[in-house]
């Protein structure tokens, strides 16, 4: 399965769809700690300090997705990009021709696909698929379905 659509990742883009990736670029943060700022029991991201409440007391409600989101995409994305996965062959059909055009909606498209797959909003699974992708990007894609893999085990 020719799978060089991986190659038309683009870090800068994916930074739009996850912030604390920024992070990441720098050193500062690796993949696992920069999924922890968007899902629950996770730290605040530093953007959330700028909020307004309306009372000093008043309780910070945590609408983040639960930590089961990060783990299922982290699997999930391994399978799409690692193996030959016959749940995932139109989804790389569409990434295939998608990416002819422009690599801008590989993220886009994925996590509508898992969201369709796992049955919650895309919006809720993009930073995360954004935050795999750029895995991949960094470090290319047999390195990451190594790391990936051994990790799964």
């Amino acid at each position: 399965m020719d799978l060089d659509w991986t190659d038309k990742i683009d870090e800068q883009e994916l930074v739009a769809y996850a912030p604390p990736l920024a992070f990441v670029r720098e050193g500062a943060l690796d993949a696992e700690e920069a999924a922890a700022f968007l899902y629950k029991g996770g730290p605040f991201p530093p953007q959330m300090a700028l909020k307004p409440r309306r009372h000093v007391f008043e309780m910070r409600v945590d609408d983040r997705p639960p930590k089961k989101y990060w783990e299922q995409v982290k699997k999930e994305m391994y399978l799409l990009i690692c193996t030959e996965d016959e749940k995932y062959i139109k989804l790389r059909k569409e990434i295939a021709k998608a990416t002819k055009k422009s690599g801008a909606s590989i993220t886009a498209v994925v996590a509508a696909t898992l969201g369709d797959l796992l049955g919650v909003e895309a919006t809720l699974l993009t930073g995360f698929c954004a935050i795999a992708l750029f895995g991949v990007a960094k470090i290319g894609k047999e390195a990451y379905c190594k790391i990936e893999e051994s990790g799964s085990t």
